[in-house]
């Protein structure tokens, strides 16, 4: 159950209202706000500030700053006039209380999604307007495409009109080159035919001549018969021989067959399972390059530890040890270890708290008993006595901080865990009369 922050401080004017909320040394990157025009909420666990307005204010001009250990608001009033009390009178009752909290959820949501479509109208008219801009752009460029056509194709016709002209003027020069050429070629054909009758004639004088040779020399060939023979078949016999031989050099000169290689091909090694590429090259050094620093922060490496140092439950036994010793920055090394190996063991931040309790460190110490109780969920037996354990060194821890209403909580959570501890009860009845004896002096002005 979270705390709830009561000593806040406030002051008003017509126009404003400022509202200063103590952090109470918690991270301000830890806080989270929420508004409306009537209700504010301030969340740092385990605190809450939660504030239902006796007015109404302008949540879009109002601003925030967190600083400097408090939270600050300036809140501009939608109607100029002092209120005279921060809260709303009906918000006194816990059923009061949740109705506005409804009501103000209600109208942060019905605020939201006017935003929200006021936005998507925004949207919609840029749209309209860029589709409106696209289609004149493209009106303007097909009429420019239009024209550019329009010109080229008044330039091609003209130069082809240049062209045919051209042309009609060659052929006209080769018409005239040809009707004088022709008396010169006429010429030309006479000399050839009369060369060729000349030719034909002593052609037929010699073949007259070879048909009266061949008469005489029949009775020379019939005597030689045997001897023609036999130089036929000595030439048959060197045309095959002359054919092998140049098959032969046909063959060699063939290319030999190549010769097979293996070829060896070794990868780069790599983390990732993926293939490489070259447009996650930077995404993956990048985690990479963080994968090695966290590490590095941590200094953990699991090559370096025994199996033993692996366990958490080991850890936390060797913490329980060092703690018993007095050894309580040893016993802190070793549950933040087994933290390390697994975070979700109550007892190693509970055990943890303990020792920052010893050593002072408060701060710390409500950290981890603040983590603890979270983790101890759901509340039955089994878990009873550590968030007891818890309850109280929480409580301790604020009471060394002094905010004594905060750890009388504490206490009295925890003696509704064990209500027969005289202990519990004792602290408890100190912390109560410390409290009212600090409420019973007078409070300083604001």
């Amino acid at each position: 159950m979270p705390i709830i922050v009561k000593d806040y401080e406030w002051q008003e004017n017509n126009e404003f209202l400022f509202i200063s909320v103590p952090l109470k040394s918690v991270n301000s990157k830890k806080v989270s706000l929420f508004t409306t025009n009537s209700y504010l909420k301030v969340h740092f666990s385990p605190f809450l500030f939660e504030c239902f307005l006796n007015g109404r204010i302008n949540n879009e001009e109002s601003k925030v700053e967190i600083g400097d250990g408090l939270v600050k608001f300036k809140l501009v009033k939608e109607t100029q006039a002092v209120w005279g009390s921060l809260e709303d009178p009906n918000s006194e009752s816990e059923e009061n209380r949740r109705i506005l909290r409804e009501k103000a959820l209600e109208e942060h949501r019905m605020a939201e999604e006017n935003k929200l479509k006021t936005k998507e109208e925004t949207i919609r008219s840029i749209k309209s307007f860029n589709v409106k801009q696209q289609m004149k752009l493209e009106q303007e460029n097909r009429a420019w495409i239009d024209h550019e056509r329009t010109k080229e194709k008044i330039k091609f016709e003209e130069e082809m009109n240049e062209w045919k002209q051209q042309q009609q003027q060659q052929s006209q020069q080769q018409l005239q080159q040809h009707h004088q050429q022709q008396p010169q070629q006429h010429h030309q054909q006479q000399q050839h035919h009369q060369q060729q009758q000349h030719h034909q004639q002593q052609q037929h004088h010699q073949q007259q001549q070879q048909q009266i040779q061949h008469l005489r020399d029949d009775s020379i060939n019939n005597n030689n018969n045997n001897y023609n023979n036999n130089n036929i078949k000595n030439n048959k016999n060197i045309n095959k021989n002359n054919n092998n031989s140049n098959n032969k050099n046909i063959f060699d000169d063939v290319t030999p067959i190549r010769q097979t290689k293996t070829i060896s091909i070794s990868f780069t090694p790599r983390v990732f399972p993926t293939p490489t590429r070259e447009s996650m090259a930077p995404e993956e050094e990048e985690w990479l390059r963080k994968q090695a620093e966290a590490k590095r922060v941590i200094n953990f490496d699991d090559n370096n530890l025994k199996e033993e140092e692996k366990n958490p439950i080991w850890l936390r036994d060797k913490g329980n040890k060092f703690f018993q010793d007095g050894d309580y920055q040893a016993a802190i090394n070793a549950y933040t270890h087994a933290i390390r190996l697994d975070c979700k063991l109550p007892s190693l931040y509970s055990n943890r708290a303990a020792c920052h309790l010893k050593m002072g460190n408060s701060f710390k110490c409500l950290e981890d008993s603040s983590k603890a109780l979270e983790m101890l969920t759901p509340p039955v037996e089994q878990n009873r006595l550590s968030r007891i354990q818890a309850h109280i060194r929480r409580g301790t821890a604020f009471v060394t901080l002094k905010l004594f209403v905060e750890g009388l909580r504490d206490y009295e959570a925890a003696l509704k865990l064990e209500p027969g501890n005289d202990d519990l009860r004792k602290d408890a009845e100190s912390i109560r009369r410390t409290i009212q004896s600090s409420s019973s002096s007078p409070p300083p002005a604001s």
